[in-house]
């Protein structure tokens, strides 16, 4: 066998493998790669939603402010010539 067709013969197998081995399952949604923890899984339920909540609200103001359309109690205003 000649050089390259070794070096096809381990793309090949490393495309098919890869494709069994990491896309198929990603797909199907049941990725070895990512282990789910029962006790994990149990600890986000609605407490994480609310804090996922609270955290995407509190960015938001945080850029709202950034961006000068909100004026936030104890936000740091910015004036032009940086006094």
């Amino acid at each position: 066998m000649s050089e390259w067709m070794s070096a096809a013969l381990i793309l090949v197998l490393s495309v098919v493998l890869t494709y069994f081995f990491c896309l198929r399952p990603m797909k199907q949604g049941w990725c070895a790669a990512v282990k789910t923890d029962p006790v994990i899984t149990a600890q986000s339920g609605p407490d994480a939603d609310a804090e996922i909540r609270r955290l995407r609200d509190e960015i938001s103001a945080l850029r709202a402010a950034e961006s000068g359309s909100a004026n936030l109690p104890g936000a740091r205003q910015t004036y032009p010539g940086g006094h």
